[in-house]
């Protein structure tokens, strides 16, 4: 379940409250997502994306056991189904003693349909 409130910002940006939850059937637990996030877009084929989440579960009771922090440069590389975003970012798990990561993406991400 996805819960994003978008507010325009002039013609320059968009933000974006994130607020996501998910519950996997196997382990019967449930993991969410909240935070903002900003998306500036360079023109039709490029944008840049910020954010700032916490990451939650429920077991044994609900806790945040990530924060992150980090920026996303996205491009069509064909058309519009193809894409290549590059992602840096800081991570502080709980689970290196809230310890900061360097992280970094590298994604192809092709789109096949739509709903």
């Amino acid at each position: 379940m996805t819960n994003d409130l978008d507010y325009k910002l002039k013609t320059w940006g968009l933000l974006r409250m994130v607020n996501s939850l998910s519950w996997r059937d196997d382990q019967d637990e449930i993991f969410t997502t909240h935070g903002p996030n900003f998306y500036l877009p360079i023109n039709q084929k490029k944008a840049i994306q910020f954010y700032l989440l916490a990451f939650g579960r429920n077991k044994p009771t609900y806790y945040i056991y990530q924060y992150s922090l980090g920026a996303s440069y996205r491009q069509a590389v064909y058309s519009n189904w193809i894409f290549l975003s590059t992602n840096p970012y800081l991570t502080w798990p709980e689970t290196q003693s809230w310890r900061q990561v360097i992280e970094l993406d590298i994604r192809l991400e092709a789109v096949f349909g739509s709903i």
